[in-house]
């Protein structure tokens, strides 16, 4: 209100019609029809009634429409919204932003130097502009140590800086276990005199610190590569609080055909790759590897208690899929000795070798049906050379065979 009275040119009714429109000032106040009435009657001249039942489309068209006509004035549709409709309903943020933008601060004029004064009360106030009792949006001390000591002790006149030291040193007579606090300073030093000998300038940290306190902050949006879009803006790093749903997605998000493929790295880390990728074993086929994410454990272990099974999808053999021994690649499992008998027929790492799975392979095919889309394969992927294959059925009874 105190900055619509003094008309100021950076704060023209002009400009804030162009910053909000007519129909954006109607949409605020949807669900106050009282308002809008009140609103469209007072500039256009339509009857109460009338404009009661019209929707806020419609009467922001004729608010435009008086405006721009010339029937009414910008100053005058300014007017007939009150400025606490505005900040109830509207987007009180912006209107702060809007008046620390357009503010002039270098211009120390006895106009802006008022202004920035009765700001300064209504910050440190406890009671609002309706007499209600509240929180002081800045605290003195948060108001005096924003403003840079040296520019307090040099601009703040002597004769007020002297008031401050006389009152300091009477407390710390009458009561020396009271201490003097920033609003004992400030009950001398009060707005009008901090606005009128300090810099405007030098008061925007006061002004930042008021904007944080009232969440009017605006979100720098993010630079970062790999962001997607949506309200979130995620970026290519995942929250951590996301990692434990990430077995979820993945459970999802796999068909009945695998969509990705792993493959061993030469640094033994798993890398993805957009389609199958042969495992570089001695007489092996080509093979993909269906990855499933579960609960992550932090020591090892494997993505999840069951993984989703990869199915082929015609002839020739059949994908396999893998499950990792820890985040890092494909460590070589090794036999138990204390659970497991020695078996000449296995490598050192415990598992079957490589011909063996061949020679399986070439005895499933010879009994399996023409069409062996429903076949599947568990298959550990312990190491490139060495490969365990436990064959299954999902038509009819499940039967697992071990080679």
């Amino acid at each position: 209100t105190d900055l619509r009275a003094r008309a100021v040119s950076w704060w023209t009714p002009e400009g804030l019609r162009t910053r909000h429109t007519a129909a954006d000032r109607m949409k605020w106040l949807k669900d106050r029809a009282d308002l809008r009435q009140h609103i469209t009657t007072s500039l256009t001249g339509l009857v109460p009634k009338a404009a009661r039942k019209k929707d806020p489309e419609f009467q922001a068209g004729l608010l435009d429409a008086a405006v721009d006509d010339g029937d009414v004035t910008a100053t005058a549709f300014e007017d007939a919204f009150q400025p606490r409709d505005l900040v109830v309903y509207g987007p009180a943020g912006d209107y702060w932003r809007q008046f620390r933008q357009r503010m002039p601060w270098a211009q120390d004029t006895s106009v802006h130097q008022e202004l920035i004064a009765t700001l300064l009360r209504a910050l440190l106030t406890d009671k609002s502009s309706m007499g209600y009792s509240r929180k002081p949006i800045l605290t003195a001390w948060e108001l005096r140590t924003n403003i840079p000591g040296k520019v307090w002790h040099t601009r703040i006149p002597v004769d007020v800086r002297v008031a401050i030291d006389d009152a300091r040193f009477e407390r710390e007579k009458a009561k020396a276990k009271d201490p003097f606090h920033a609003k004992d300073d400030l009950a001398i030093a009060l707005p009008d005199i901090i606005a009128a000998n300090i810099p405007l300038k030098e008061l925007v940290k006061v002004f930042d610190a008021a904007e944080k306190a009232m969440g009017f902050e605006q979100a720098e949006p993010s630079s970062a590569s790999g962001t997607t879009g949506g309200s979130g803006g995620a970026t290519g790093a995942l929250p951590r609080d996301s990692v434990a749903d990430l077995g979820a997605v993945a459970a999802t998000s796999i068909a009945p055909a695998p969509t990705a493929s792993m493959t061993p790295a030469a640094s033994g880390t798993a890398s993805a790759a957009p389609g199958p990728a042969p495992l570089t074993a001695s007489g092996a086929p080509p093979a993909t590897a269906a990855l499933s994410f579960g609960s992550m454990t932090p020591s090892g272990g494997t993505f999840g208690s069951q993984s989703p099974r990869a199915v082929t999808t015609g002839k020739g053999p059949p994908p396999l899929r893998g499950t990792f021994g820890s985040s890092s690649g494909f460590p070589a499992a090794t036999a138990n000795p204390a659970t497991e008998p020695p078996d000449s027929s296995k490598t050192a790492t415990g598992h079957e070798t490589m011909p063996k799975l061949a020679a399986a392979r070439a005895a499933h095919d010879s009994e399996a049906p023409a069409d062996d889309s429903d076949m599947l394969f568990d298959v550990d992927l312990a190491s490139t050379d060495d490969i365990a294959v436990a064959p299954t059925f999902e038509k009819g009874e499940e039967r697992p065979t071990k080679i």
